[in-house]
């Protein structure tokens, strides 16, 4: 299911418009970058959830992750919120990150 539209969008992603081909430029030249760092974003907003609806955080600290405790939790449609503004937040440090590269090409810069 996702590499069908993720295959049509490349496709379509050549003849954007410059402003809507520019987000999907930034996140391809700091991939490692957007990678790393939406985990930490992630974790702490799950870090965040859990003390709202449990009052507890120490079950994501713990081990090998298992199975949430019952009442820890979002719908669906949350859960798409919560993804595109992970993705709008990063957006900025992203963007950040790829002028970094441009004005500093290669080094250890060019591995992230």
């Amino acid at each position: 299911m996702t590499i069908g539209p993720a295959l049509i969008v490349l496709a379509i992603c050549p003849s954007l418009p410059g402003l809507l081909k520019a987000p999907f430029v930034t996140f391809g030249r700091v991939p490692l970058f957007f990678y790393i760092l939406h985990l930490f974003v992630i974790h702490g907003l799950a870090v965040w959830l859990s003390y709202h609806q449990l009052g507890k955080a120490d079950w994501l600290f713990s081990g090998p992750p298992g199975a949430p405790p019952k009442g820890f939790g979002v719908d669906l449609w949350m859960v798409y919120l919560i993804w595109i503004g992970v993705v709008l937040i990063l957006y900025f440090p992203c963007l950040g990150y790829a002028a970094l590269k441009r004005r500093y090409p290669g080094g250890l810069l060019s591995y992230l």
